[in-house]
């Protein structure tokens, strides 16, 4: 997966690196410190025509690929970092990326996280044409999030690899969905207006899907192993997916419950469901007894583990 195997997420890699101990000792500074290191790892990877890959493509094993994946996840982290437009290598950058045709849901969700990090920071009228791939970006996460009915009712409301490439009809999954409900919140926090509706199709089977012990795993329906057994579906939680989803569960509650109580209707404020903070209560509990940051635990025993296992599962049966 790019979120949690590309070098180029250097900024958290830079961030998680420490010691639990240590990282409770960090200091502003320090913190400030390690954050340009990984801006300045991403600039010396950055290739003449502004791609941050010498062959446009992020391999994640021998076979399987992401076109222009090194490219969206790396101005991406330079957006959020706040490296801004008037950077000529970011312009630079910047520019490639807008010019590219993104079909899988993870580049096309990094794209809408950079140009809406680019569009708050803008202190003049922007380019039109950053409101046009933007536009077209969230049109088409919209599109392909899976109706109710997909999986027989156990993949509504989630995203897949996307629609148009070689991955499109793969199973759905937790990673792919959190990447898009990021999207969407940025969207909305540049100024965009989108309904509820992908929010609480996402929530319901978030909820669903929530192991018993409050956390989440990667969510394949059919991936199997060579001996047959389920490879990602009916296995335990792990500390990458969980900590998604709690971050999924939280943007999904914020959007379609933080209006409560304000105006009051009837002279009672409106309350939202207990399953929601309960669910977010039990993922947080899963991280402080589970997590730690040289590793995600159960999933083998690293997050590379969690990788090969899933390159291992690859084609789904």
């Amino acid at each position: 997966m790019v979120k949690r195997t590309a070098l180029l997420l250097v900024i958290a890699t830079a961030l998680l690196t420490a010691s639990a101990a240590a990282c409770a000792q960090a200091t502003d500074e320090q913190v400030e410190k390690a954050i340009q290191r990984g801006i300045d790892y991403l600039w010396s990877l950055q290739q003449p025509n502004g791609d941050f890959s010498p062959d446009g493509k992020f391999w994640w094993t021998r076979t399987g690929f992401y076109d222009h994946g090194c490219e969206a996840i790396a101005v991406c982290a330079l957006a959020v970092a706040g490296v801004p437009l008037k950077d000529e290598r970011m312009k630079k950058s910047f520019e490639r990326l807008l010019g590219l045709e993104l079909n899988f849901t993870y580049t096309r969700s990094c794209r809408v996280i950079a140009i809406s990090r680019a569009l708050n920071r803008l202190d003049r009228e922007p380019d039109p044409r950053l409101r046009k791939v933007l536009e077209e970006d969230v049109r088409w996460l919209m599109k392909i999030q899976l109706d109710d009915k997909a999986g027989n009712g156990k993949s509504g409301g989630m995203w897949n690899y996307g629609v148009g490439n070689r991955m499109g009809d793969t199973n759905p999954d937790f990673s792919n969905t959190q990447f898009a409900i990021l999207a969407l919140q940025e969207f909305e926090m540049a100024g965009g207006e989108l309904p509820n509706s992908p929010f609480e199709r996402a929530l319901k089977i978030y909820l669903e899907r929530q192991k018993p012990d409050g956390g989440w795993n990667y969510g394949w329906l059919n991936a199997v192993r060579q001996d047959g057994t389920p490879a990602l579906f009916d296995t335990p939680a792990y500390g990458a997916m969980t900590a998604a989803g709690c971050a999924s569960m939280f943007v999904i509650r914020d959007k379609l419950f933080s209006g409560l109580g304000c105006p009051c209707r009837g002279g009672q404020s409106g309350r939202r469901p207990d399953r929601i903070d309960v669910s977010i209560d039990q993922a947080i509990r899963w991280l402080a007894e589970n997590y730690r940051v040289d590793e995600s635990p159960r999933a083998g025993t690293s997050t590379t583990g969690t990788i090969r296992a899933s390159a291992s599962a690859w084609p789904p049966a």
